[in-house]
């Protein structure tokens, strides 16, 4: 299993900090229908770890925030503002490799990029949509509490992918 810092959209810190441009905090319930829309930017702050990179989830979306990394339409599942511009990543962090966002889920290369060392975020059905972060052996972190879990709670419908330049 890829070793990586662990967060949850739900960290006080951040909890109700907006997501983007968007009137949707990290964290979930400031209103009865809102669950939060912080579950990408905090698995991709897991992610960035494990590739040299130490910030938070506030501070990620800060700077995607100043690179224009989220758009400002919206998704029944993810209001205005919010959606993550994937690319946007590798202009905060050149030495990513952005693989693709990927609207199929494949697990052979998933297992490959994940056999590589690379984790991969993966979407998932729950709660409508959601982003968690594929570790190896079958476990995933959840952004929603910061706790690893069995992959197969999840149902995949998608996955995005990063990649860089590994050193020996």
């Amino acid at each position: 299993m890829i070793n990586t810092k662990i967060y949850s959209q739900n960290d006080l810190r951040w909890k109700f900090k907006k997501v983007g441009y968007g009137p949707s905090t990290f964290g979930g319930l400031i209103k009865a229908f809102d669950w939060g829309v912080g579950c990408t930017v905090t698995a991709l702050t897991s992610l960035l770890f494990t590739a040299g990179i130490n910030k938070t989830p506030a501070e990620i979306n800060d700077a995607l925030m100043g690179v224009g990394g989220f758009l400002n339409e919206g998704t029944p599942t993810n209001p205005r503002g919010s959606l993550l511009i994937w690319s946007a990543v590798q202009k905060l962090f050149p030495q990513l490799v952005f693989g693709g966002r990927f609207y199929t889920y494949d697990d052979a290369k998933v297992k490959a990029l994940l056999a590589e060392g690379f984790p991969v975020l993966v979407n998932v059905t729950w709660g409508g949509g959601h982003w968690v972060l594929a570790l190896g052996d079958h476990m995933v972190m959840d952004p929603w509490d910061g706790v690893v879990k069995s992959f197969g709670q999840f149902q995949p419908i998608g996955y995005s992918v990063y990649t860089w330049q590994k050193t020996a």
